[in-house]
């Protein structure tokens, strides 16, 4: 079985109650997201769609990451590092 694992997306609950000042989300963005923006919905579908093709067929047993490179970050205390 394949699946992803979404990051943030551009959505109402992010700009509701998660980050409600575009303060709030800039400071997100720039400790977290290397990609320096939040996700699309349109970007997660796309993944979606493609482990669904018949281009996929090969690929078994993955969880795409659809974050922006969130999860390329490792966390050392109160230091963010970056891996590769």
């Amino acid at each position: 079985m394949n699946r992803t694992a979404p990051g943030r997306l551009e959505s109402r609950p992010i700009h509701e109650r998660l980050h409600p000042t575009q303060a709030s989300r800039e400071a997100c963005i720039a400790a977290h997201i290397p990609a320096g923006r939040f996700g699309a919905a349109e970007e997660g579908a796309a993944v979606i769609c493609f482990l669904a093709s018949a281009s996929a067929r090969c690929v078994r047993g993955v969880t795409l990451p659809v974050d922006g490179g969130t999860v390329r970050r490792s966390f050392c205390g109160d230091r963010v590092v970056r891996a590769g």
